[in-house]
């Protein structure tokens, strides 16, 4: 028996070098995998189809994990998780708090507020793979909005990811947890630039990994974030069509916006006549486009839902991916809405508050100030519900059946059909 393929030993192992540490006056490092996955590895079932979302349990007390590659400093957590969760103050928060919103795509402008101090929980548990001293910075409620309108306690930053191999399964309904460097390369695999540092017992971890894509005709391509967490086929920004010589006035597009880090910014969704990754090429594939993006892009979470598999490795920074049969419809596919705003109440349901003539809200006799409770006999307070309600399937498959609440809460079910717009 192997000191490698015993995670029982390996969890000892850590917990006596951290031990030594601390005895020569050093702090233990954050963020240390105590027990990896076994050889055959782990599988998880992905909650949502807008991200990379699981169950996990924090020091014990189960939560909702946002797995997020595109968050690349420290993993984010709300003040209501600091008790709820058992949260300790471990040190000064190496986020200072006057930074702008620059986590997300968007440059808001809008400051965030975070606590001067750096959380910690003791354990992480994904699956039975443990992550011990896992380290998060406080994101007040009015930054963390973003997240738990999606449902999510706690997002993990890429680093969490990056000390195993990981795959998505059946079109981003599994995450299987696997071994560092358990697969050789594949001919096909996809180069990934990754980025540290990821020194094994350095007090605070960051990475990033990125890959190449092409735009149109263009030989050239560039770089994207990969971000697990970003609920888009690919966002870029303005710049980077003008290097791929394609003019944006020239596309197919429709005028919304994309939430960053507890802010919005007004964004377009883009038809792209040609996005290469490797040697796969998506056509007519949505992409957000920023303004003032720069040449920054983004490879998001629909992009990896798509396919029948995703395989990541980051020890031998490539990527692998395996289409399906219905890969090229799917992100190809219609952009759908119900032709209704909705915004989120106290108990964590939604209230319309728009209606727009000729949509489908419209013609299902919805009205402003009326609620909805579930979706597809979903309860939209729960991670699963809002996927529905706000995740393209229901817009696939031509609308959802919704619950709906007057003023006076009196309840009714009513299909409510989804009306392409691009």
């Amino acid at each position: 028996m192997s000191l490698r393929s015993d995670p029982t030993l390996h969890r000892w192992r850590v917990r006596l070098f951290a031990i030594a540490l601390s005895f020569a006056g050093c702090a233990p490092p954050y963020d240390t995998l105590l027990v990896p996955p076994p050889a055959q590895g782990v599988s998880v079932a992905v909650k949502s189809q807008l991200a990379l979302i699981v169950e996990g349990r924090v020091n014990g007390v189960t939560a909702n994990i946002l797995l997020d590659t595109g968050t690349i400093l420290t993993s984010l957590a709300s003040p209501r998780s600091i008790a709820k969760f058992g949260l300790v103050g471990d040190g000064p928060n190496p986020v200072d708090g006057s930074e702008r919103d620059d986590l997300g795509v968007c440059r808001t402008g809008v400051v965030v507020d975070f606590d001067s101090t750096l959380f910690v929980a003791e354990t992480v548990d994904i699956g039975g793979v443990v992550i011990g001293r896992a380290a998060f910075t406080v994101m007040h409620e009015s930054g963390f909005d973003t997240f738990a309108e999606a449902g999510v306690d706690f997002i993990m930053s890429a680093p969490a990811l990056m000390q195993v191999d990981w795959r998505v399964e059946d079109h981003g309904r599994q995450l299987v947890l696997l071994p560092a460097g358990s697969r050789d390369r594949p001919s096909d695999a996809v180069d990934l630039s990754v980025g540290g540092p990821l020194i094994p017992f350095s007090p605070l971890k960051v990475g990033v990994i990125a890959l190449r894509v092409r735009l149109g005709n263009a030989a050239n391509s560039s770089e994207a974030l990969l971000d697990t967490g970003g609920a888009v086929a690919l966002a870029l920004g303005d710049e980077v069509l003008t290097d791929a010589g394609i003019d944006a006035a020239s596309l197919a597009q429709i005028r919304t916006n994309i939430l960053g880090a507890g802010a919005a910014c007004e964004t377009s969704i883009v038809r792209l006549p040609g996005v290469g990754i490797g040697s796969a090429v998506a056509d007519n594939l949505p992409a957000v486009l920023i303004p003032e993006g720069r040449r920054r892009a983004l490879l998001g979470w629909l992009i990896l839902a798509s396919h029948e598999s995703v395989h990541v490795s980051t020890m031998g920074s490539w990527m692998e991916l395996t289409p399906a049969a219905d890969t090229p419809t799917l992100l190809g596919e219609p952009i759908g809405t119900f032709g209704m705003a909705l915004k989120s109440t106290a108990d964590g349901i939604y209230e319309i508050v728009t209606i727009a003539d000729g949509f489908g809200a419209a013609r299902a006799g919805l009205a402003v100030g009326e609620k909805i409770v579930r979706v597809n006999s979903i309860d939209v307070t729960t991670v699963e519900g809002k996927s529905e309600l706000f995740g393209r399937r229901v817009h696939r498959e031509g609308g959802a059946e919704m619950l709906i609440e007057d003023a006076a809460g009196v309840q009714r079910t009513v299909q409510v059909e989804s009306d392409p717009i691009l």
